[in-house]
């Protein structure tokens, strides 16, 4: 009886060390994602050599706007993490604060998902832009949430 629960724990162990060794092998240090969002605009972005963040955010987004007219956001991050790989090494979120220009007065770009596999990866890309009362345009706030879909590209 002893020998069979002591083969039995051992199995659950294997079992739960080959579940983490699996989870570990979905992101992808250092790869490249590169996917459209459903408005059908491009989206991608890099793991860090570490595994830890995501960087080098870029994507397109139509947004909403309080004036009624539609806004075009090109958005390509300079520097810095666009969202954290939480500690399951599955999933990832962050929000960044834009930093204020002529026309934008301020604004945030919220990134979460999910690794798939170390090949696929998919969430949701949400951004506020406030533009500042002397916007030619006179946009006002305008704002998008869209579901993505990226690849790992070699």
């Amino acid at each position: 009886m002893r020998r069979t629960a002591g083969l039995i724990g051992l199995c659950v162990s294997l079992a739960a060390v080959g579940i983490a060794a699996a989870q570990n092998d979905v992101v992808v240090k250092g790869g490249r994602y590169k996917g459209f969002t459903k408005q059908g605009h491009y989206i991608r972005f890099r793991v860090d050599s570490t595994g830890d963040n995501i960087v080098k955010l870029a994507y397109k987004l139509v947004e909403s706007c309080t004036n009624g007219i539609p806004n075009t956001n090109v958005f390509s991050m300079g520097s810095g993490s666009a969202a954290a790989i939480q500690e399951d090494e599955v999933t990832f979120k962050g929000t960044q604060h834009l930093v204020p220009s002529g026309n934008v007065k301020s604004g945030t770009v919220t990134l979460k998902g999910k690794f798939k596999s170390g090949n696929k990866a998919t969430g949701t890309i949400k951004d506020k832009v406030v533009f500042r009362k002397s916007d030619p345009h006179k946009r006002g706030t305008c704002k998008a949430q869209s579901k993505f879909t990226v690849h790992l590209k070699q």
